[in-house]
């Protein structure tokens, strides 16, 4: 279950188109446009780019991914390759707590990680130990109860309806007749049995009990590991109480968590990958840093929507003026960069000393024939 939505929350992420764009300094746009084509030219050439984001993602749960950028001389493809290191090379300093380290061959107390070599994410930036704000953490208490709760119920199911055995024994029994009794108990295939000797009584008592113990325990687990990864629980399970409604309203919530997840990877792509590569291809003309940037889609809102079309309805009625972009923003309507067409909707036509409209000729019934004469429609009876 963990495994799971720690996966959705990962491929909420991984799952969005990226982008690079120039940074916004002004009176800099061709310096910020010339650094973002660079970047672009790199990672196209770098097969092991997709496979550096898909790995940095991984960080949402141990708060922990690293990857290595192998650098060489060539201006035109100057990060060689990106090395995905993986979890179980990670350890931290014995003598300063905060301090990561990676586990060599030659060096199997790890050695440092210099910026600019190695790209460190922490997806949770906090101050103090890295590992210690953590999904995983918070999730450990969990993952017990639950380990524990599924070998116990495992347990209670073998012996579940099943007739406890009892052996007699007669009170000068030896000992090795009674050691032969208690072996044969024990494999006869469950924990429920008693060895008494004889004269000796036994009882069961069972307590009153309703519901489902087990079953009520690893739910609950279950949906603590769900909010904790997600935020809420209705887009896993929305149960015999949940609704559309609900669940949209805790999808926004996932949405949250989403961006915060867009932004701290935006954040860590741009200081630790983007800017060495630029300060390595244009040494000491501090130039402009592109950003990283995933293209979320939000979901349309049909009520909003309309209460846009009919304000901008109000507007033309009111002969107000109007911004033409923020129109075809509005109206969801890609604006024509050529000679396009403009689609006018026809007139009504008077007819003259009648006052009223003419109707639509095709229209069989129609009370207005081909003469355009009209005729006096019969009377109708009540």
């Amino acid at each position: 279950h963990w495994q799971g939505v720690i996966g959705t929350r990962r491929q909420g992420l991984t799952a969005l188109d990226w982008t690079i764009e120039p940074a916004e300094v002004a009176g800099r746009e061709a310096q910020a446009k010339l650094a973002a084509d660079y970047i672009r030219d790199v990672l196209d050439n770098s097969d092991s780019w997709p496979d550096a984001l898909e790995h940095l993602a991984t960080a949402l749960g141990p708060n922990v991914s690293v990857v290595e950028l192998v650098w060489t001389a060539d201006p035109f493809k100057p990060i060689e390759e990106f090395v995905c290191v993986p979890g179980h090379r990670l350890m931290t300093d014995p003598f300063w707590s905060n301090k990561l380290l990676m586990e060599t061959e030659d060096q199997p107390l790890g050695i440092p990680m210099p910026k600019g070599k190695f790209v460190v994410y922490h997806p949770n930036p906090h101050a103090g130990f890295p590992f210690r704000v953590t999904m995983i953490r918070a999730a450990a208490m969990l993952w017990l109860t639950k380990h524990f709760a599924v070998a116990d119920w495992s347990a209670f199911c073998e012996v579940f309806g099943q007739p406890v055995r009892v052996g007699k024994y007669a009170p000068d029994a030896s000992t090795e007749v009674q050691e032969k009794m208690q072996d044969m108990l024990q494999q006869m295939g469950s924990d429920s049995w008693a060895m008494l000797p004889i004269g000796s009584e036994l009882e069961l008592l069972e307590a009153n009990r309703s519901g489902q113990p087990f079953g009520d325990m690893l739910r609950w687990v279950e949906d603590k590991m769900t909010i904790l990864a997600l935020g809420q629980t209705l887009t896993t399970d929305i149960g015999d109480k949940g609704s559309f409604a609900a669940s949209k309203t805790h999808e926004n919530v996932r949405a949250d968590l989403l961006k915060a997840d867009i932004k701290a990877e935006a954040r860590c792509i741009r200081s630790q990958i983007f800017r060495p590569i630029i300060e390595w291809r244009y040494p000491g003309m501090n130039m402009p840093i592109p950003t990283f940037e995933r293209q979320v889609v939000d979901e349309r809102s049909v009520e909003a929507e309309r209460l846009d079309m009919d304000q901008i309805g109000k507007a033309i009625e009111l002969n107000l003026m109007l911004d033409e972009d923020q129109v075809y923003d509005k109206l969801k309507v890609s604006k024509p960069t050529g000679p396009g067409r403009l689609f006018v909707k026809p007139a009504p036509v008077l007819l003259p000393g009648v006052g009223g409209f003419l109707p639509d000729q095709s229209k069989q019934g129609s009370p207005i024939p081909s003469s355009g004469k009209s005729k006096t429609p019969e009377p109708v009876e009540e």
